[in-house]
């Protein structure tokens, strides 16, 4: 016995039949019903938890089934046309069209938009952050750091400029090891910080292209691309950024960048410099060849004090200063003086670990400094950082340029200092013309433990270093 709808006599002859309803018909309405109640159930969830509703476009799967929907109904139909009333299923697979196609068109118009209104918002968040960086300011350059930080993670600015500075010294720049740096001092001087406070002016910013969001950790995460000139450079920028989300944010601060890199163009690790770039790196590479000369000549196997005063009095480079020259060894002994003379300065430090550590760590600087020490060697070392493009400063026709450098007092304190270089304005593109002026002590830290170093003499200390 057949199984089937019964249908009215044809015109021939009246002979009773029966219509087989279309499985196809049937596939069609069921995916197409899936596919509907998934896109409504999507909206519903994304609406009440205030989040994006897009589905990961790499999963193969999810656009068959619409897709499956569409081909077993128009099939379906065809089928029922072309079966002369031995099948039937036609509204079934009418509304598995239906619901397919509308489903898929109304998830692409909010896809696209979705996509767009994101990429917008991440391309908004990284030019405040670029300008944040290039204005110079330290309190905004904290503030951009501080958006590389997760957003649940982040410590307040508010505050005392001091205290605020104290705060991501002690949180986000702890060394994991002596010779690197904590992630905060990473931040200022990477080579993007860098570039952007060389110029007095704005950048200007010209987004290349962006990826597609990734939904990660909670959030959408963009990759954008960027073309990027100062003055000074020319280079491309390209930038991780990341929305958590979250109900309890303001929309900017819901964003992160997780990665940043910088390269010319033409795809080489270094921008390309323009002429007043080519100009600037021509003397910060004049005064860091003085820099690392000097340096090098505090090493404590060394402590050739005349070879370094040579670089900090002008025309005294050849013949360089004795020994037992009074002015050199109170040009180095002077910590803090009233009238700046002095080599170091400490008067006023952004970050000092504990007035404990303050006192110890000025106490062996001072024996560092000191051409007459005659006690017991320990570690000093000044080391240039990779300062690539620091900034020049123009002040009553002399040029300065600092460089930050890390004071080693091993195996027991760490701390951060700036190397102040100067030069007469017409002739700072030559070595001869830099001249040494002062170390601005930053800060100090207990150095991290390190057990190669627990009891090894100063020249244990050095093998070490020069191997990491």
């Amino acid at each position: 016995m057949s199984s089937g709808v019964a249908k009215p006599p044809s015109d021939g002859g009246g002979e009773l039949g029966y219509s087989r309803l279309s499985l196809l018909a049937v596939a069609s309405f069921g995916l197409g019903g899936v596919t509907a109640m998934v896109v409504v159930l999507g909206f519903v969830v994304a609406l009440f938890r205030d989040v994006s509703f897009l589905l990961p476009s790499g999963y193969l799967g999810i656009g068959l089934v619409p897709l499956a929907a569409l081909l077993s109904g128009w099939i379906a139909l065809r089928s029922i046309a072309a079966s002369e009333g031995a099948l039937t299923g036609k509204n079934l697979a009418r509304c598995g069209l239906f619901l397919s196609l509308g489903s898929m068109l109304l998830y692409g118009a909010y896809h696209g938009a979705t996509l767009l209104a994101l990429q917008m918002r991440a391309e908004g968040f990284v030019r405040q952050w670029i300008d944040q960086i290039a204005s110079g300011k330290p309190e905004d350059r904290d503030a951009a750091f501080v958006y590389t930080l997760a957003p649940g993670s982040r410590p307040s600015l508010e505050g005392d400029r001091a205290d605020v500075r104290a705060k991501l010294e002690i949180e986000y720049n702890q060394p994991n090891e002596l010779t690197n740096s904590g992630p905060y001092t990473g931040f200022r001087q990477s080579a993007l910080v860098q570039l952007l406070n060389l110029s007095p002016e704005q950048p200007k910013i010209k987004l290349r292209k962006a990826t597609e969001p990734n939904f990660v950790d909670n959030g959408y995460e963009i990759g954008l691309e960027f073309d990027v000139e100062t003055t000074e450079a020319r280079f491309r920028l390209v930038t991780l950024v990341h929305s958590a989300m979250s109900n309890n944010l303001p929309p900017i601060k819901k964003w992160q960048v997780r990665q940043q890199q910088i390269s010319s163009s033409a795809g080489r690790e270094v921008p390309e410099f323009l002429g007043p770039g080519r100009a600037h790196m021509l003397k910060v590479d004049m005064a860091r060849r003085v820099a690392m000369e000097f340096s090098e000549s505090f090493d404590p196997r060394k402590r050739d004090f005349s070879r370094a005063y040579s670089l900090t009095v002008p025309g005294a480079r050849v013949p360089r200063a004795k020994n037992d020259d009074p002015e050199m060894g109170a040009f180095f002994r002077t910590i803090n003086s009233s009238g700046g003379q002095g080599f170091a300065q400490a008067s006023a430090p952004d970050f000092w670990a504990s007035p404990e550590v303050r006192n110890d760590f000025l106490t062996y600087l001072k024996a560092a400094l000191d051409p007459d020490y005659l006690g017991p060697t320990f570690q000093w070392f000044a080391i240039p950082s990779v300062a690539n493009f620091p900034p020049i400063e123009l002040n009553e026709g002399r040029v300065r340029v600092r460089f930050p450098v890390r004071l080693m007092i091993l195996p027991k304190y760490l701390g951060s200092a700036e190397l102040e270089l100067s030069a007469p304005a017409q002739s700072a593109d030559k070595k001869e013309a830099w001249l040494v002026e002062k170390l601005v002590l930053i800060s100090a830290r207990m150095a991290p433990q390190t057990p190669e170093l627990k009891n090894a003499p100063p020249d244990a200390m050095n093998i070490f270093l020069r191997k990491r």
